[in-house]
């Protein structure tokens, strides 16, 4: 007689709880997006250690890696949404991380570069002015949960280095 529940199923549940661990570990900026207290604030932060990082290395090895991390962040945040059954919960956090990196990129990481960069980034990010919204509300899955906060990520860096070649 066959149960309803084979070593297959429990083998293939166990290998599933343990990617929604790995999803959720990288989806919430390494648990960031768990603090209680303005997650989307605190998961800007490692955006800027990125953003560090990538303006350290050569260009081209820089967008690659982002490019990798975009679409991780795409296919983790989606997959964690998809099993959770909800749509951009406040802790999922890559998508500030990766904005915020893509604020900073290619831009001199002087302090008050940084805190401009992270102050226009959020405010950006909360209110979500157009064309920021249209994304936020037209895009869904992981893609529309890492868009909206790329945008803004643009229009940040934009900003930023205008004001940078009109003050210099």
């Amino acid at each position: 007689m066959k149960t309803a529940i084979s070593s297959d199923n429990i083998n293939y549940k166990k290998k599933d709880l343990i990617f929604i661990k790995i999803a959720s570990f990288f989806a919430t900026g390494f648990y960031i997006g768990l603090i209680p207290v303005a997650p989307g604030t605190f998961g800007s932060l490692p955006g800027i250690l990125l953003a560090f990082w990538l303006n350290s290395i050569h260009p081209v090895i820089a967008v690659a890696l982002f490019l990798l991390l975009f679409f991780a962040g795409i296919f983790m945040s989606g997959f964690v949404c998809e099993k959770k059954g909800i749509h951009d919960p406040g802790y999922i956090v890559i998508d500030e991380i990766l904005g915020m990196a893509l604020a900073l990129l290619w831009i001199e990481m002087s302090v008050i570069n940084v805190i401009m960069c992270f102050i226009i980034f959020r405010v950006f990010d909360i209110a979500k002015p157009f064309p920021i919204s249209y994304f936020d509300k037209n895009i869904k899955g992981g893609l529309g949960i890492i868009t909206d906060d790329l945008v803004a990520g643009i229009f940040t860096n934009i900003l930023v280095n205008l004001f940078i070649r009109v003050m210099v």
